[in-house]
């Protein structure tokens, strides 16, 4: 296992493709067939196979007025042979200004020499108190 510099940049491709809304070159960062797995910050995200999160992830750039505004922290890339991990706290940012801060985790493969993901998945965290009702160490 090794820190991946490419994986890294896989990660930052990601966010420019959606600040684009470059529907295209988002589809072309995850693999083909129904090996991709996307789940989102909304309870109903959870979306299976290349042409579904193709699709979703269209529509919602669509929706958010051309594209989606993913402000990276610093990502860390993994990789171990023809697989990499990555995790990063990056934020929305919303056409008002508005940060909305997330932690976005996923899994690559490395496909015909280029990494494509095969799983991600975003969320955006609450407080103990509010998802269990009581305070717990951290």
């Amino acid at each position: 296992m090794k820190r991946s510099s490419e994986i890294e940049s896989l990660v930052r491709e990601f966010y420019d493709t959606m600040k684009r809304g470059d529907s295209a070159g988002v589809a072309a960062l995850i693999a083909e067939g129904d090996a991709m797995l996307c789940i989102g910050t909304d309870p109903t995200e959870w979306w299976e196979g290349h042409a579904k999160v193709a699709s979703v992830w269209k529509e919602q750039m669509e929706a958010m007025g051309g594209g989606i505004e993913l402000v990276g922290g610093d990502p860390r890339g993994q990789e171990s042979g023809e697989v990499g991990w990555f995790a990063d706290r990056p934020s929305f940012l919303l056409p008002d200004g508005t940060r909305v801060p997330t932690r976005l985790t996923g899994v690559a493969t490395r496909d015909g020499g280029r990494w494509r993901l095969v799983q991600a998945h975003i969320s955006i965290g609450i407080p103990n108190e509010e998802a269990v009702g009581r305070e717990l160490p951290t």
